[in-house]
């Protein structure tokens, strides 16, 4: 690479301004500049530029109109902001499956049969509780859509309800103890509940319940519990 002086101005303008670039060649350095939009009054081969007169053009601040240009052709790259390691991040979430409503899907299911038995055959009044059944459904069916659990990597924050939101909360440094629970009929599913217990008084249990790969979720817990408990410097003492 070699550093050439050069002379060059703006269109339409009289001044010029003294640019020191490092290029391959004259030729490329001539390039540079025009492609900056800049007309190339004159380049000094190195040989030319006397060192008194580079060292005092150094002291000498550049113009706003030369910094400018230079910014231009030595781009500074961007710092880009990363996400701090201490930021609260998502690791799991999953909403409870809806095999958790069987008994009352089961319920309306036989009342829905009877009404359409009864008013078939019997009474054709009774059928305007068909759609009693059908809502009966359906809000069941959003009850459990609604419910939510999230693990991040410092709480457990449980949604529930549609259209009045509540969040229950739990800081992981809190957790006690964790247990997975997979009763009969969660298990012929694939499905499992997670049962936390914490020193929290205003939310002394908390139940993960109806979730798939519960021993993976459970693991995940126990890693949060441990990290977050080592960060706040707690420590569980039995009393």
């Amino acid at each position: 690479m070699t550093r050439y002086k050069i002379i060059t101005k703006e269109p339409n303008s009289d001044q010029n301004m003294t640019i020191y670039l490092e290029s391959e060649n004259k030729e490329v350095a001539r390039k540079k500049i025009e492609a900056k939009d800049l007309i190339v009054v004159k380049i000094f081969e190195p040989k030319s530029v006397k060192p008194q007169k580079i060292k005092k053009l150094r002291e000498s601040p550049p113009s706003h109109s030369e910094h400018q240009i230079l910014k231009d052709i030595f781009p500074i790259k961007p710092i880009i902001a990363t996400q701090s390691d201490n930021s609260e991040q998502d690791i799991w979430e999953q909403s409870p499956a809806q095999v958790t409503g069987i008994v009352k899907y089961g319920f309306l299911t036989i009342l829905s049969t009877v009404v359409l038995v009864v008013g078939i055959l019997f009474e054709p009044l009774v059928l305007y509780l068909t759609p009693l059944c059908v809502l009966g459904f359906l809000l069941q069916f959003i009850a459990i859509s609604s419910t939510h659990f999230k693990l991040t990597t410092e709480r457990i924050i449980i949604t529930t309800g549609l259209f009045s939101r509540n969040f229950e909360e739990l800081e992981l440094f809190r957790v006690k103890d964790y247990q997975l629970v997979q009763p009969f009929a969660l298990r012929f599913f694939g499905l499992s509940n997670i049962v936390l217990l914490s020193s929290d008084m205003s939310t002394p249990s908390i139940i993960l319940f109806a979730i798939k790969d519960g021993t993976v979720v459970r693991d995940k817990i126990r890693k949060g519990v441990l990290d977050n408990r080592e960060k706040m410097q707690v420590r569980e003492i039995d009393i």
